[in-house]
């Protein structure tokens, strides 16, 4: 038996990108000698990806389908996009990543041997552009920033269910049969309402703890490999930083509980106990390991910061 996907990617004004993931799905719809349904949904304030899909499907002869969700919301977008499938099982990945060409194929496999309904596949970074900055060099404890630069998803060394404490799997390699989406509602779209621009990207990590939470089984296919390119644009601490600010200020929204105290002394610790750190790696020399501990205190930082803002108050009232 093969598995027919609707394969559905958000995009927004990464025309250059998109034209390279298009490319690297129609190889793997290739692979798996189906034509699988392919639904690029534009959350754009311009319809750039308008032309892209237009020239992709003159050239390629594929079904691809083009829809336009304002205003910038990118659960939206998605649910969207998961409103015109028309395949039982959708899969997902992201306007600036390089499914592998085997990656339907193993996903197909993995659906016809795990009997899971939901599952996500390997994510790696690719190989990155120009010279690394010192700061993402490893020194001499071996760790690296995590979060930003290199995005990098394998929970195990093999397929598998995921344990309770294991990473929900990522928005840029995700499968789902599309009736579990219809009984969970989909992405969660209010996020956007709550958080802004900081929610960009939490959608598929809400979606996985709100699955998780209803007691379905989730698994992890390694076979399926999407390749997320390490953008030069990033190699930057002031950018780095920012989006370990926004994680951190993010998370008390994602992971919401009722009750907690809005002082959590723990994190106070965790800046202390890793502002130490960082000074000692400081002096061995240690740049990326001093830049790693940088990243907790960001995070924890700003799900300090989250607790006290108007958007957590506006989650208590959605609770």
């Amino acid at each position: 038996m093969s598995v027919m996907f609707s394969i559905i990617v958000a995009t927004c004004d990464r025309p250059e990108r998109l034209i390279r993931t298009l490319g690297a799905i129609r190889a793997a719809m290739d692979e798996t000698g189906l034509g699988h349904q392919v639904i690029v949904a534009d959350n754009g304030g311009v319809a750039y990806a308008k032309e892209v899909v237009a020239l992709f499907r003159r050239e390629s002869g594929l079904d691809v389908q083009y829809v336009e969700s304002v205003p910038q919301n990118k659960s939206k977008a998605l649910n969207t996009g998961i409103a015109r499938a028309t395949a039982e099982w959708l899969a997902f990945t992201d306007d600036d990543c390089l499914p592998d060409h085997e990656w339907l194929v193993n996903a197909s496999k993995c659906v016809e041997n795990s009997g899971w309904k939901v599952f996500g596949g390997r994510v790696l970074p690719g190989e990155y552009e120009g010279n690394l900055p010192l700061w993402l060099r490893p020194g001499r404890s071996g760790r690296i920033p995590k979060g930003g630069v290199f995005v990098r998803y394998c929970p195990f060394s093999s397929s598998g269910v995921l344990e309770s404490s294991s990473p929900v799997p990522f928005g840029a390699n995700f499968f789902v049969m599309r009736q579990v989406m219809e009984k969970y509602g989909g992405y969660d779209e209010k996020l956007w309402d709550i958080c802004g621009k900081a929610a960009l990207g939490v959608e598929d990590a809400e979606l996985g703890i709100r699955l998780r939470n209803s007691k379905e089984t989730i698994g992890y296919c390694h076979e399926a490999l999407v390749i997320h390119p390490v953008n030069i644009e990033r190699y930057s601490i002031r950018s780095h930083l920012r989006f370990s600010y926004y994680y951190g200020w993010r998370d008390p929204i994602v992971f919401f509980q009722s009750g907690r105290p809005f002082l959590e002394l723990y994190r106070l610790k965790a800046i202390a106990v890793l502002g130490f750190g960082s000074l000692a790696d400081a002096v061995l020399g240690d740049f990326a390991g001093m830049v790693d501990r940088w990243t907790g205190i960001t995070r924890h930082w700003g799900a300090m910061t989250c607790r006290w803002s108007a958007a957590y108050r506006r989650m208590i009232q959605y609770t």
